[in-house]
C-alpha cells in the first residue's frame, strides 16, 4: 500500500498542469545543489583535461619520431571531446603520402623490398616523407609506419630500377 496516494497524485498532476500552462513558475532551489552539481562537473572536466595533456606529452615522449602533424591530430582526437569543441584543430595535409605497398605496386616490387631499400639508404627522413600513426594489420596495436611523398619515391625509384628510369 505503500507509494501510491490519491491527494498526492492529484497535488503533483494539479501542480504540472500550472507549469505548462504558465500560470505557477519553477521555484529556484535554495539548497545551492544545482550550483555545486556544476561546479563539480567542471572540476572534474578540468581534472580529465589535466590527465588527457599529461597522457599527451607521455605518448609524444615514447613516439619521437612521429611527425608533427600526427603529433597535432593525436593531441586533437584526445582533447577536443573533453572540452566539447574543435579546441585544437586538425591538421590539413598538404600533399599526398604512399604507403609502403602501394609505392611496391608503383615500382613492381614487394612491400618489404620497399622497407628494405629505405633503411638501408637511409630514407626514411623528413624529406621523403613523414612518420604517421597506423593501425597493425595483424593486431589491434597503433604503430609508427612511414609514408612515402613523391620525393622518397623518385628515390626509391632511382634506386631500385636505376638511373634510366628516373
Amino acid at each position: 500500500m505503500t507509494g501510491y496516494s490519491i491527494p498526492l497524485r492529484h497535488k503533483v498532476a494539479k501542480r504540472w498542469r500550472e507549469l505548462e500552462s504558465g500560470v505557477a513558475t519553477p521555484v529556484k532551489s535554495s539548497s545551492g545543489l544545482p550550483e555545486y552539481r556544476f561546479a563539480k562537473a567542471e572540476q572534474l572536466r578540468s581534472v580529465a583535461l589535466e590527465k588527457n595533456i599529461a597522457s599527451i606529452e607521455r605518448l609524444n615522449a615514447l613516439l619521437p619520431n612521429l611527425d608533427h602533424l600526427a603529433k597535432q591530430s593525436l593531441a586533437a582526437s584526445i582533447i577536443n571531446p573533453v572540452v566539447g569543441f574543435e579546441a585544437v584543430p586538425l591538421p590539413v595535409l598538404e600533399e599526398r603520402y604512399y604507403t609502403a605497398g602501394e609505392v611496391g605496386k608503383m615500382l613492381d616490387v614487394s612491400a618489404k623490398k620497399i622497407g628494405l631499400v629505405a633503411n638501408k639508404h637511409n630514407l626514411k627522413n623528413e624529406q621523403h616523407g613523414k612518420f604517421f600513426l597506423d593501425k597493425s594489420a595483424y593486431s589491434s596495436k597503433q604503430v609508427q609506419a612511414f609514408r612515402y611523398n613523391e620525393n622518397g619515391i623518385k628515390a626509391l625509384r632511382h634506386l631500385i630500377h636505376g638511373v634510366e628510369v628516373a
